[in-house]
């Protein structure tokens, strides 16, 4: 195959004719180091899937360079010849439907031969850049940089971006970054201060095209350091690598961190490998998220010769610090961890291209997870077909829960046709989550990554916080407390897996309401019996009872008829329902006798001073009861027949005559 002059070449060379300016810095301690030290929540790929060009060749170097934005992702290819031999090319692909679909081959609207078009790419919602970094800008070779917009589905390219002083052989264009209206390309070989000392531009969109905004350059530059080697953005901060700069020694490199305000550019930190040393090329890989940074070292000693580092550092107002060494288990020796870096959120992907964990110098790519401060190797990821010598983690990519790993030199298509693979990372059962979309699994529930829906009702759970036998395992509860749904129960309680209402709210009655409990708010209502129903007015003496227009009435009283002749009509006790039985006064006159408590006693005078009276008239007759002493009973019957005759003269006398 023909062996282009990337990255490897060029730094290889400039390992010997770098030197060092000053004494080497005094290392510092890092807080934290994340090595051997897997931590939850731990990742799990779900699907691997491998892309290779539509119309791929030998010796292509498909997936040189890779990046991702959301659904989309773009895959350099250096030395594709279908417009010219080693003219490149860049491929566009995007998911649907959880499928990566083929959607664009980009290429330089000027294409030539040898232009190394898709040497490096990068992306940002709809928007991309591709380095072609032989490309003739201003000066022939100078390099140049394409950048492409797209509109429903279709990519258009926009004007090249060169560099305003390029010079031959600059490689501008060696590396690209993209934030929002923002383009950051490196040109490691440009000789502003001094021989391939090296610089990066910066461009702006202005509505028209990107113009060139300023031309970043260190303070303490010097020859060879190869500043543009690696870059990245976000927002108003750049991230530039140097990796040959002569920090601890020759090629020791360092990263330089520029700020922008407003429309000013400054230097605001030299980053440097905290455990440094020559040969290490810090500064290979950059990426940069909010405050937080990432830089590759793939050639320090850190397990071994040229195994390999990658360092984290966090910027806390304007300053930054190293927080973090990220090294791998079972790194050895020429695994070049660091080779290439991305991160996005908590999450960063690192490249080990000659790592040996499939076989000899297969490769791998290892992705590591943030918890606050602190680092932990989640999940090492390894080609399902590896095959020696593929440079499978050469570059890498990383947006949301999917990262691409490219392996540029894999022969599917012939040799050195390249390929990529792209992983869809989630959170194992029992991790912690907040949506279903984390989890392995495809369910979070009680905020735990869950081997099944749980959605029995409220008693099953899947966090050792509800009651369940461990995280992630979903449980049927028994004797925890629960909600049957019913707001009338005022105690509910699981029982093996359901929920048990008890203690039943008792909503107090009305004869004719009756008090019913709302499941839905807990509240007593008082719901009208239907007329005719049965209830009770409260009256003892009253009988048949029944609700008319939600009022109790009684439909037939009790009656209290005189026991005898000697008792008056009884009332009836509303509270008991008996009836009273009212004596009449002893004396008073009852057939054939009189009354004397209360029983009617035959053949007896009235008692002395009895008046005995005759119906309808006055006339009143005074018996002294000494005077007799037997037959009151007939005395009276002949005073009774006096007075009806003497009442019956008094009529005829006041009638009218005719």
């Amino acid at each position: 195959m023909r062996s282009p002059t990337h990255r490897v070449l060029l730094f290889s060379v400039a390992f010997a004719g770098s030197t060092c300016n000053s004494s080497p810095p005094t290392k510092i301690d890092v807080p934290t180091i994340a090595a051997f030290a897997p931590n939850a929540p731990s990742l799990v790929t779900t699907a691997e899937t491998k892309i290779v060009a539509p119309n791929g060749k030998p010796s292509d170097l498909f997936g040189f360079s890779v990046a991702m934005s959301g659904d989309t992702i773009i895959i350099g290819t250096p030395y594709e010849d279908s417009a010219a031999q080693d003219a490149g090319a860049a491929y566009v692909f995007v998911r649907k439907n959880g499928d990566w679909l083929f959607e664009q081959k980009l290429v330089a609207p000027d294409f030539g031969a040898t232009r190394w078009f898709g040497y490096s790419v990068a992306i940002d919602g709809d928007n991309a850049i591709v380095g072609s970094p032989q490309a003739d800008g201003n000066m022939l070779d100078a390099g140049a940089a394409y950048v492409f917009s797209r509109t429903n589905g279709s990519w258009s390219a926009l004007p090249k971006i060169v560099a305003s002083d390029g010079k031959p052989s600059d490689m501008f264009g060696h590396a690209v970054a993209i934030s929002g209206n923002s383009l950051l390309v490196g040109c490691p070989k440009s000789d502003a201060k001094g021989i391939d000392a090296g610089a990066a531009y910066v461009f702006v969109w202005n509505g028209a095209q990107y113009a060139e905004q300023k031309k970043l350059l260190t303070a303490d530059a010097a020859p060879n350091d190869h500043l543009g080697a690696a870059v990245a953005m976000d927002g108003e901060t750049a991230l530039v690598g140097a990796p040959d700069a002569g920090v601890f020694g020759p090629n020791s490199g360092s990263a330089y961190v520029f700020f922008r305000q407003g429309t000013l550019w400054s230097q605001q930190k030299k980053l440097i490998s905290p455990n440094g040393a020559a040969g290490d090329a810090f500064g290979w890989a950059v990426d940069i998220e909010h405050n937080s940074a990432i830089v590759g070292a793939p050639h320090a000693d850190s397990m071994g010769a040229d195994s390999g580092a990658a360092y984290s550092f966090v910027r806390t107002g304007i300053a930054w610090n190293p927080n973090a060494i990220l090294l791998p288990q079972g790194l050895a020796a020429d695994d070049r961890f660091g080779s290439s870096v991305a991160m996005s959120g908590n999450s960063t992907v690192i490249g080990a291209l000659l790592d040996d964990t499939t076989n000899a110098n297969t490769g791998a790519a290892y992705v590591f997870t943030r918890n606050g401060s602190s680092w932990s190797q989640d999940i090492e990821l390894v080609a399902s077909d590896a095959v020696i010598g593929d440079a499978y983690g050469f570059a890498v990519a990383i947006s949301g829960d999917t990262t691409v790993v490219s392996a540029y030199l894999d022969d599917d298509l012939g040799t050195s046709s390249g390929s990529a693979y792209v992983y869809v990372l989630k959170n194992d059962t029992g991790d912690d989550c907040v949506s279903a979309a984390e989890c392995a699994s495809g369910y979070c529930v009680d905020g735990v990554c869950c081997d099944s829906a749980c959605d029995l009702g409220p008693c099953d759970g899947c966090s050792i916080a509800t009651g369940a036998s461990a995280d992630g395992i979903c449980t049927l509860l028994d004797g925890a407390t629960c909600d049957d749904g019913n707001a009338c129960t005022l105690t509910d309680t699981c029982l093996v897996g359901q929920c048990v209402g008890a203690s039943p709210m008792v909503c107090s009655d009305d004869p004719c309401f009756a008090g019913i409990c709302d499941p839905a708010t807990g509240v007593c209502l008082a719901e009208v019996k239907p007329d005719g129903a049965n209830c009770d007015d409260g009256n003892a003496c009253t009988a048949l009872d029944v609700c008319t227009g939600g009022v109790c009435l009684g439909t037939k009283s009790t009656e209290c008829l005189a026991i005898n002749a000697c008792h008056a009509e009884g009332t009836c006790d509303t509270i008991s329902g008996a009836c009273s039985a009212l004596e009449l006064p002893d004396g008073t006159v009852c057939p054939g006798g009189a009354c004397r408590s209360g029983t009617c006693v035959p053949n007896e005078l009235p008692p002395t001073g009895v008046l005995v009276t005759g119906g309808g008239c006055d006339c009143r007759m005074h018996v002294d009861a000494s005077a007799y002493t037997r037959g009151w009973g007939s005395a009276a019957m002949i005073g009774l027949v006096a007075m009806r005759k003497a009442r019956q003269r008094r009529s005829l006398h006041h009638m009218k005559p005719r």
